[in-house]
């Protein structure tokens, strides 16, 4: 539980989160924080705040989708985006 408490906040795009070893790369991030971390989103974005609605189905489809390569697993957000 802790890999993935301590990683999904981190943005998958960023280099610094990857190792190498024998030649390939590897995430640093764990798949399961990298799963989280587009759960999270979705789920906040879909939920009502005391300052806003929540976003439509679409929109949040949408906001996944253009963040995947950067904030998400590209991979991570194809599989769950066929789930919704």
């Amino acid at each position: 539980m802790f890999a993935v408490t301590a990683g999904y906040h981190r943005y998958f795009s960023h280099r610094s989160f990857r190792t190498s070893r024998v030649g390939q790369f590897v995430l640093a991030i764990p798949r399961t924080a990298r799963m989280f971390a587009v759960v999270d989103v979705w789920d906040a974005l879909k939920s009502d705040r005391p300052y806003r609605e929540g976003w439509s189905t679409e929109r949040v489809r949408e906001y996944i989708l253009s963040e995947a390569g950067t904030h998400f697993d590209p991979d991570v957000v194809a599989v769950f985006l066929t789930l919704i």
